[in-house]
């Protein structure tokens, strides 16, 4: 079996696969893209909810937002100060292309090796842990 997590790994995937593809997996392309984007309004939805409680959240960072940023838009819908990080450069590039290249931060780096240079009052990191690779403790 070959590797399954890394830079390597998902730069060959971000250049290769459409953006939602990417985002959504081998589950979103047996259920389709519209049960995709009703299961991310409802995460959304919560999400909201959440934010709603906690006024003091200003600045948040997306791990793994997907070329899509469907939930980075969400966020500068609503106005947060907004970076994002991931591993693919080409992720990054995408994702900034798909906000209308709006004010966003991008970092890349790999999530398992985080050294980012600011503080966030919230991290967002949607299924993105599924592809961190086992670590023994």
């Amino acid at each position: 079996m070959g590797k399954i997590w890394g830079k390597d790994v998902w730069e060959k995937k971000s250049q290769y696969q459409k953006g939602i593809s990417v985002s959504r997996g081998i589950v979103g392309l047996i259920r389709g893209k519209n049960s995709y984007i009703k299961n991310m309004k409802r995460i959304q939805n919560e999400v909201d909810t959440f934010l709603q409680q906690h006024k003091e959240v200003k600045k948040i960072l997306e791990v793994g937002p997907g070329p899509d940023a469907i939930n980075a838009q969400f966020f500068l819908n609503k106005s947060y100060s907004l970076d994002l990080m991931d591993v693919s450069p080409t992720t990054l590039s995408k994702a900034k292309e798909n906000l209308g290249n709006k004010n966003v931060g991008l970092y890349e780096q790999d999530m398992i090796d985080l050294n980012l240079p600011k503080k966030y009052d919230l991290v967002f990191c949607l299924g993105t842990f599924l592809h961190a690779p086992p670590i023994s403790l």
